[in-house]
Order: C-alpha cells, then sequence, then structure tokens
C-alpha cells in the first residue's frame, strides 16, 4: 500500500490553520484578561469606592505580638490575621483595589498552574477569581455585622494555600512522602488556616482516588483512609485541648465566613459553593490530557462558562441606591461636612431608610436649616434591603446619631457593645476616644488614642487628637465639638432606648424642658416629627419669643395647628402671607377632594405641598421605628 505524502499546498494550509488557532486562542486569552481587570475594577474602586473605605474603618490591624496572638485564639486565626492586614490597605481604595486583583490573578494564575489545565480552557480557570470578587461584591449592609474579620482577604489566601499545597502534594512521586506530608499538614495547618486545611486535604484524597483508579496501587489506600481519619480528629483534639473560644458546630468550617444557614443568606454562599465544586472538579484535568486539537466547540464552550461566571458577578453583587446613600453620608459626617450630607441626601431619588432620613434631618440641624429644610426631603421610608435588617439601625448608624446629638454615654455604649461582639474596629475606637474627651476622660481616651497610633494609616487622626488630650481647652476650637456641647447641656444618663433608636431620640428631645437654645429648638423639631400639638405650643412661642425670624415649618405647623383646634391665641404673631394663601389653597384643595380614596388624594397634594409640614402631617404615617 502506497503512503500518501501530503502536498505542499495541504502542509501550508495546515500550518495557516494552526496559527489561526494561536492567534485566537491567545485573542481569547487576552480578552479573557481584560474582561476581568475591567469588572474587578469596576466593582472595587470604581463602584465601591467609599465601601472599601467603610471596610477598613470597620476593621483593625496591630503590628503588636497581642494582636497576634488573639486572632490565632480560633482555628484559622492566620488567615485572619493576614487579611485583617491587607484590609487596612483600603485606606486608599485604588491601592487596596490593585492589590485585590493582583491577588485574584494570582488565584487564576496557580488554578491554571496546579490543575495543569491546557491552554484551550484557560477561560474555567478564572472561576474561582469570579467567585472570590462575587463574595465580596455581594455584601452590602452585611459587612456591618458580619462576625468575620479580614472577609475580603482570608478566603482568597484560604484558597491560595490549598492551590499551593495541592501542588507541592501532587508534584511527589512517592506515595509514602504523600503520606508523611499530608499528615503533617494537617496537624500543622487547622490552627493556621482552619477549614482550608482541610479542604486541601480533601482535595488530596479526591487527586489519590484518580490515582488509585489509574494505577491500582492499594497503598494509595492507606493515605485516602489515613487523610479521612486526620480529617475527622484532628479539629476534634484541637478542640478539647486547645481552642476554649470555639462553638464545637464550627470546628469543620472554621475560617469560613460567619454567614447564617437561613434562605435568606443561601446568596451570600453561593460564591463558595461554586469556588470548591470547581476546584473539586478541575482535578479531572491531572489525570485527562486532552490532547491540543484546534479551536473547536469544547473552546467556544469554555468561553460561554466564563462569561457566565462574569453574568453573575454582575447579576449577584448588591446594588441597592440607599446603601451607597447611606454610606456616602456616613463617611461625610465622620468628615463633619454637614453641607455634603445633605447635598447626598437631596441627590438621592429612592424613598430613604429611617436611618438616612434620621442623618439628613441631623445634618440640616447642625447647618441651622431644619426650620427651612425638613420636610423638603423625602420621608417616606423603606426598609433596609438586607437579610439582616433588625440590626442594621443598631450598627450602622447608632453611633454617629447618639454622639452627633451629644448622648456620648449611649455612643460609649454602643462602641462597647459591638466592640464585645465584633471586635476591636477603626470605627469604634475613634468614636470612644472623643467620647471621653467629652466626658473628660484623658486617661480612658488616651488608652484608645494609643491602639490607633500603632495601625499603619491612622497615625495622623491619633496624633490630632492626641493635642487634645494633651491640651483639651483645644477642643473649644473644633468645628464637631462645639457643635455637640451644646446639646450635652443635661444629665446624659443612661437610660434604656429598647433598641428603638428614633423613638427614644424623638421622645428624649421633644420632652425635654429648658437648656440652651440649641437644645429648645432641637425639642421644637422633635415635637414636630412627633406632631405632637401639646408639645410643640410652649417650644413654639419660646422660640418666637427669642428670635425675630420664625422658619417656614415652624409657622406651617403653627398655622395647621391653630386650624384644626383654635385653641391658642397666635394673632399677635406675624406670619408670611405667602404661608398663609398656601394654607388657604390646602384646605380648599381637601375640601375638593374629601370624598376621594387617600392614596388618590396623597398623589394630588404631594404635587402641590410635598415640601411642606402639612403633607407630612396628614400623609406620612407609621414613622419613628428602627427600620
Amino acid at each position: 500500500m502506497k503512503k500518501t505524502i501530503p502536498s505542499k499546498s495541504t502542509k501550508k494550509n495546515e500550518a495557516l490553520f494552526s496559527l489561526s488557532d494561536k492567534t485566537l486562542s491567545l485573542s481569547i486569552r487576552w480578552l479573557c484578561v481584560l474582561l476581568f481587570v475591567f469588572t474587578a475594577c469596576y466593582y472595587t474602586a470604581i463602584h465601591n469606592k467609599n465601601f472599601l473605605l467603610k471596610i477598613q474603618e470597620l476593621s483593625l490591624f496591630l503590628p503588636t505580638k497581642l494582636f497576634f496572638y488573639d486572632s490565632m485564639k480560633t482555628a484559622g486565626g492566620f488567615l485572619t490575621y493576614c487579611g485583617t492586614f491587607l484590609t487596612q490597605f483600603f485606606y486608599y481604595p485604588w491601592l487596596g483595589s490593585v492589590i485585590f486583583i493582583l491577588m485574584l490573578f494570582l488565584v487564576q494564575w496557580l488554578v491554571f498552574k496546579t490543575y495543569q489545565i491546557p491552554s484551550r480552557f484557560f477561560p474555567i480557570t478564572f472561576i474561582p477569581s469570579q467567585a472570590l470578587l462575587l463574595a465580596f461584591s455581594e455584601l452590602g449592609y452585611v459587612i456591618f455585622t458580619l462576625k468575620s474579620p479580614g472577609y475580603v482577604y482570608s478566603n482568597m489566601l484560604g484558597v491560595i494555600v490549598i492551590l499551593c499545597f495541592l501542588y507541592a502534594y501532587r508534584s511527589i512521586s512517592s506515595w509514602l512522602t504523600r503520606g508523611v506530608l499530608i499528615t503533617l499538614f494537617v496537624l500543622a495547618g487547622y490552627p493556621l488556616f482552619g477549614f482550608y486545611a482541610l479542604f486541601s486535604a480533601f482535595l488530596c484524597v479526591a487527586f489519590e482516588l484518580f490515582s488509585f483508579f489509574r494505577d491500582k496501587n492499594k497503598n494509595i489506600l492507606i493515605n485516602i483512609a489515613l487523610t479521612f481519619l486526620f480529617i475527622g480528629l484532628v479539629p476534634y483534639i484541637y478542640y478539647g485541648y486547645y481552642y476554649t473560644q470555639m462553638r464545637f458546630e464550627y470546628i469543620y468550617i472554621a475560617a469560613l465566613p460567619a454567614f447564617y444557614f437561613t434562605r435568606a443568606e443561601l446568596v451570600l454562599w453561593l460564591p463558595f459553593i461554586a469556588l470548591f465544586f470547581s476546584l473539586l472538579f478541575y482535578c479531572v484535568f491531572l489525570f485527562r490530557q486532552p490532547a491540543n486539537k484546534k479551536i473547536s466547540k469544547s473552546s467556544i464552550l469554555v468561553f460561554c462558562i466564563y462569561l457566565l461566571g462574569l453574568w453573575g458577578v454582575h447579576h449577584y453583587s448588591f446594588e441597592d441606591k440607599n446603601f451607597r446613600t447611606a454610606i456616602d453620608i456616613d463617611l461625610a459626617i465622620s468628615k463633619n461636612d454637614w453641607k455634603q450630607v445633605a447635598e447626598i441626601a437631596a441627590r438621592s431619588t429612592e424613598n430613604p431608610t429611617r436611618l438616612i432620613m434620621m442623618d439628613t434631618n441631623l445634618a440640616l440641624q447642625k447647618l441651622g436649616l431644619a426650620g427651612d429644610k425638613m420636610f423638603h426631603y423625602n420621608k417616606e421610608s423603606v426598609p433596609f434591603n438586607s437579610p439582616r435588617s433588625n440590626l442594621l439601625m443598631l450598627h450602622l448608624g447608632v453611633k454617629a446619631l447618639y454622639f452627633q446629638y451629644g448622648k456620648v454615654n449611649f455612643c460609649y455604649r454602643w462602641c462597647m457593645e459591638d466592640m464585645v461582639e465584633y471586635g476591636m474596629k477603626v470605627e469604634y475606637l475613634k468614636y470612644m476616644v472623643k467620647c471621653a474627651l467629652l466626658n473628660k476622660e484623658y486617661i480612658l481616651a488616651q488608652k484608645y488614642n494609643d491602639v490607633l497610633s500603632k495601625t499603619l494609616f491612622h497615625k495622623q487622626w491619633a496624633k490630632k487628637y492626641q493635642e487634645y488630650i494633651n491640651k483639651p481647652e483645644l477642643m473649644d476650637q473644633d468645628p464637631e465639638f462645639i457643635s455637640i456641647k451644646p446639646l450635652m447641656a443635661y444629665n446624659d444618663l443612661l437610660d434604656n432606648d429598647s433598641n428603638l433608636i428614633e423613638l427614644y431620640i424623638l421622645n428624649n428631645f421633644a420632652y425635654m424642658q429648658g437648656g440652651t437654645p440649641e437644645l429648645a429648638e432641637l425639642s421644637l423639631q422633635c415635637s414636630l416629627l412627633l406632631k405632637n400639638i401639646e408639645l410643640f405650643w410652649p417650644r413654639f412661642f419660646l422660640y418666637v419669643k427669642n428670635h425675630d425670624r420664625i422658619p417656614v415649618h415652624y409657622q406651617e405647623a403653627a398655622l395647621l395647628y391653630d386650624y384644626l383646634e383654635g385653641r391658642v391665641d397666635i394673632s399677635n404673631i406675624k406670619f408670611d402671607p405667602q404661608i398663609v394663601a398656601r394654607l388657604e389653597n390646602l384646605i380648599k384643595l381637601s375640601q375638593q377632594y374629601a370624598s376621594q380614596p387617600e392614596e388618590y388624594s396623597k398623589k394630588i397634594f404631594k404635587q402641590s405641598f410635598g415640601d411642606t409640614f402639612w403633607y407630612y402631617y396628614f400623609f406620612v404615617k407609621d414613622q419613628k421605628t428602627m427600620e
């Protein structure tokens, strides 16, 4: 039989096809890299810049032995320690984002090398990195109540440990050496890496199973049996003899995120399910090495899987305008920039949460604009968009509200309680320093400020407040302290707010008698928000007596209450003719639509009177709740 010799034209065509395949493969690689870089940048420094700043405020890293030992009190503590170290770089969002994205690429590269994945399957090497990016971008409000220090990086570091150990393990040919290695790793790795050490061992079991089916070496079964034994016993032994701050039900999942195992938080677990499943699935490539073929349907399929992963990041990332507004406002408050707070609230087109409304009222009070502008802002609230919404008012906004309203003992209490529950954080320590200064407890302020002075990026803040500790009289030149001190002209008793923050603040100030002019006006404003006529009148007359001009909303309330009850003589008070005329228009409109359903009337009145106390009085209901 004659041997067929390929013609020159055939060889040329094959070469062209080969070159075309390489070009297309390289193009797909670069497209995957560029798309991932863009997605990662967007969901970090571009879209979540202020969220990154808040994350590092809700964390703390100290370069001390005590902090290291404290981190190591639970299994996986080394991941927590390293995670909190890296989290602090979010102080500069773009720097933190670059570090974060580079580590995501390190994970992708380790996947590619560890599992020896063929080039034409390159796109699916991004699945773990996509899952880790989503694990960050889907958090939202949960970050305020998450008991996982260093969360953003700790799980990523755990995955890097898994990949590095598997690479080393599969590189060893002797089954006996592998058995010794995995035994030592589980014993030494569990305290450092927790669950991630156990999962590393589990992947090695998967590797050994594939090896057994391929080589039929029964000695491999010894490694498998011993590994399972150590996975089961090592956490139990450490729990019984070393770890005293771990709950038994968490010994096998130590270092995993502290999410609840509920239906509401299932979405938070999805990235981790995809992550660990993909790491297990990749083991197939260690034993089935497809030949380098031309670009085929499988190559297109894996690129579609890659695109599906990017879609998952986009679809499941937390997106809520009120959340972003709340974060922006919180950071503006930390800078004592009340004008910016008001501007942020004014830009929002959504119905706000109760916290945003309270922060807006606070900003207007600080700016001296509440009497004229308080009801220009939307007062129809919505709940927090979070599975843990019942906790958020307590942990997201309570400290700033109590501190800025001069209730420093309440602020200090919540900082201390949250520190016990969630650990030390930069935000808590800053408020505790300022509370101690206002209470003239300078030794206590020094204690907390010394901690902040050891941080990498908050030394300057600590230096500023150290001057106040050394020379308390300098506080009289600080705009923040100047605005708070007049609101402290009463006994700041630590009674019970029943966790109903807004209702407590409103009632506490509304029923307050006497005090500074600032307190008297705040009491008047709170009586308006409570729609309490009896409390309003004495405070209104006190204000009129001491001021030449009456703000718009105070006039609106006085005219309305006089029309509704007529029990108080206000004939000697000069009201703005435009406000009087506007009330007359309101009365005529109410008579015209008296027979219409309330929801219909509400829309009509909002168009003409949505910026008045009148609209708030008649149509905004069920307020003053935690939500």
